[in-house]
């Protein structure tokens, strides 16, 4: 086969292909959807897709990012946010328990990008005793109120 025949080849490969990403396309491009019906250019690109009701916002939830003991044992430090609600000047109380024995911080709530950060606290791990605890996050403001999963940590 000649030169010309391999380039021959390779344009009949390349328009294969192109017509086969026709296929894997729609009619969505850059935000614009196109349409047969002429609709008015103002309007076009607005239709709705599928009948699905607008998605209701999830609810605020506390969520603990880490709890635990200081690499150095120091201190026992927490960090976490609130999803589903951008505020600061709440309330964030961290709440460590084992049995009967229950150790809390504060810290007051300021505004993050996506949600509202309850920051990191530290309590000394002198006043832990040793074992299992538990530790949640509450959070209350004038908005709302929520407190997350327990998470559980070893104080050793």
């Amino acid at each position: 086969m000649g030169t010309l025949g391999l380039r021959l080849n390779a344009v009949a490969l390349a328009a294969l292909i192109a017509v086969g990403l026709l296929g894997c396309t729609d009619a969505t491009i850059a935000g614009r959807t196109s349409s047969s019906s002429g609709s008015d250019p103002e309007t076009r690109g607005t239709e709705a897709k599928g009948n699905s009701e607008p998605s209701t916002p999830a609810p605020p939830e506390a969520v603990i990012v880490v709890a635990g003991v200081d690499v150095d044992g120091t201190n026992v430090s927490a960090s976490g946010y609130v999803s589903g609600v951008i505020e600061s000047g709440g309330e964030c109380t961290f709440i460590f328990a084992q049995g009967d024995s229950v150790l809390s911080a504060v810290s007051e709530s300021s505004l993050d990008r996506l949600s509202t950060s309850c920051g990191t606290i530290q309590i000394p791990s002198a006043d832990f005793s040793r074992g299992s605890w538990t530790a949640s996050l509450e959070y209350k403001s004038v908005t709302v109120a929520t407190t997350s999963q327990p998470m559980s940590l070893e104080i050793p």
